[in-house]
């Protein structure tokens, strides 16, 4: 049987610490997997990297295994923070057209969802049935906020948003 299901969720391993230094994440190892297809395109369907508070380093190196195709059945993705060009790069790849799935959270006001939204709802993906979005935002910088909404109003306006059946939006400022 084939590794369907990665899920790495709350593992403290990609923290920096005491004894921890940047060349002991475990992203490589990931990536190195997705990309030399020991995660094989048949088998795994989930990837879970939620708050496992990854460096943007790291998640660019998955993400860019994930634009290889070498793992194009992937169906539920889950990821900690939001690091846009290389998540985006991944769906417009057109190599992730079997999400079913897909959260994202974004709690240090990077802007950058609307960009994923976009992508997500370029018809790119689908098979997307469910996306949960979770945002913080300071109360003076409620942009990313209008600039999701507006990239969901343009997914659903051209016919693209696919079958996507469950929105789960949790918007959230800060002071």
């Amino acid at each position: 049987p084939a590794l369907q299901e990665l899920d790495m969720s709350g593992n403290s391993v990609w923290l920096l610490g005491p004894g921890i230094n940047s060349a002991e994440s475990a992203a490589p190892t990931i990536d190195e997997a997705l990309e030399g297809g020991r995660l094989s395109a048949v088998s795994l369907r989930t990837l879970n990297l939620a708050e496992t508070a990854m460096r943007e380093v790291d998640m660019t190196a998955v993400f860019t295994a994930l634009s290889t195709g070498r793992t194009p059945h992937v169906e539920t993705l889950s990821i900690p923070e939001l690091y846009s060009e290389a998540f985006a790069s991944a769906i417009d790849s057109g190599h992730l057209s079997d999400l079913r799935e897909v959260a994202l959270v974004d709690r240090h006001q990077t802007g950058e969802v609307g960009i994923v939204t976009r992508s997500l709802m370029s018809g790119r993906t689908p098979s997307l049935r469910t996306l949960d979005l979770e945002i913080t935002a300071y109360d003076s910088e409620q942009g990313e906020m209008n600039d999701v909404l507006g990239a969901l109003a343009e997914g659903y306006r051209a016919g693209s948003a696919g079958t996507l059946e469950d929105l789960n939006l949790f918007f959230e400022t800060t002071g």
